[in-house]
């Protein structure tokens, strides 16, 4: 099938109409409503475009079809079956997602991110997109963010275990995917990456909770530090 345009460094649009969304990777978003472009957006859209140049692509499903905004969900490869997702993680050109159910390629693509950060290359190029220290953090850091923290209080509930950080966040992890990860402990230094709502206003601050809260989908997403 053909490609007719490339949104940005993760979502296409096909000739048959559909706008697919990549599994796997977040990349930089381009300027749009007043917002700055993110660090190399538009790098990551013109490679994609160059991945794409003169070739037709392959579409493979995972568990989800659609996302909630109704977009396809899928795995991109070229004719030569090379991994479009794989690719730009590789060059740097977007953070690892790993969301359950759609993880059949997650090893795979953990190990390319793994290959950019190791060589330093793109967004893990020094200065490029470093992780906010949580005593950074605003109530302006919503949306996709890298964050480096420590671990202050660890609680329990609704199906999820609550990682308190230093500063104004509050991971969500599933009691799932925390028994599945190596302990993590008060004083630990965690770095995860994911999207970052806010609570302000909520009745969840007025009793004395955090004002951001980031849900961590899956092991991928937090790297965990030596306790202090």
């Amino acid at each position: 099938m053909q490609v007719v345009h490339v949104h940005d460094g993760d979502s296409v649009r096909l000739a048959d109409g559909r706008r697919v969304r990549l599994i796997g990777i977040n990349a930089p978003e381009l300027a749009r409503d007043g917002r700055p472009a993110e660090p190399l957006a538009e790098v990551a859209r013109d490679e994609l475009k160059k991945q794409l140049a003169q070739s037709e692509v392959l579409l493979a499903y995972d568990q989800e079809r659609k996302d909630h905004y109704g977009r396809t969900l899928g795995h991109l490869f070229t004719e030569e079956g090379v991994s479009l997702e794989a690719e730009l993680l590789h060059r740097g050109l977007g953070f690892h997602v790993a969301i359950p159910p759609n993880m059949s390629l997650a090893p795979c693509l953990s190990e390319a991110e793994r290959g950019a950060r190791e060589a330093s290359r793109g967004l893990w190029a020094e200065g490029q997109w470093p992780a906010l220290k949580t005593g950074d953090l605003t109530l302006k850091h919503t949306g996709f963010q890298r964050i480096r923290g420590t671990i202050t209080d660890i609680s329990h509930g609704g199906g999820s275990v609550w990682l308190e950080l230093d500063g104004p966040l509050v991971l969500k992890v599933p009691e799932t995917v925390r028994s599945g990860i190596q302990p993590l402990v008060v004083g630990q230094t965690v770095e995860v990456r994911g999207w970052v709502a806010s609570r302000a206003g909520s009745r969840a601050v007025s009793r004395g909770f955090k004002p951001l809260v980031m849900s961590v989908p899956s092991g991928y997403a937090i790297e965990r530090f030596n306790a202090r």
